[in-house]
């Protein structure tokens, strides 16, 4: 799916550095689209046919595809920091 995805989003003009803002609580968040891709790439195989899925008819119905990943970017930002084996 990432090279599809990349392809999708060039072909649609959107950047990967585009910038997600989503504020809560705890203050503002900041996520790139490139931190999506790089977190779709982490779902299985039927997760990311899903949102491929999802997407293309999103696109096919003149939606806005921003919307959706901007929904993505919220699980990405709410979800808990990785621990690399370099932090402990």
């Amino acid at each position: 799916m990432h090279y599809w995805l990349k392809t999708f989003l060039r072909e649609k003009g959107i950047s990967r550095t585009t910038v997600f803002r989503m504020e809560s609580g705890d203050g503002v968040q900041i996520v790139t689209l490139e931190t999506v891709e790089e977190y779709l790439a982490t779902l299985d195989r039927e997760a990311q046919e899903k949102v491929k899925d999802k997407l293309l008819t999103i696109d096919s119905r003149g939606g806005n595809v921003l919307l959706y990943l901007q929904q993505i970017a919220q699980i990405v930002a709410a979800a808990p920091p990785l621990r690399t084996s370099r932090q402990g």
